[in-house]
């Protein structure tokens, strides 16, 4: 039997984030942490499916967009 997917974060100062770089198109799910600006990536992202697979696991509603190197 496959394990659970649901995972918690226990750290509320962790918001989930989809971060985009407009200098190669590359996309990432992660959190980051709202004190330190730190970001985790957890997965990168191709489809719009990969973000409903992002969500579900990790109990997030709502993901913002950060788009980064954009000049």
């Amino acid at each position: 039997m496959r394990k659970s997917l649901n995972r918690t974060i226990k750290n509320t100062r962790r918001n989930a984030i989809v971060r985009c770089s407009c200098a190669t198109g590359v996309r990432w799910a992660g959190f980051v942490d709202s004190s330190t600006g730190a970001f985790t990536a957890i997965t990168t992202i191709q489809t719009p499916y990969d973000v409903e697979k992002f969500m579900d696991a990790y109990g997030v509603d709502v993901v913002t967009t950060q788009y980064v190197d954009c000049t």
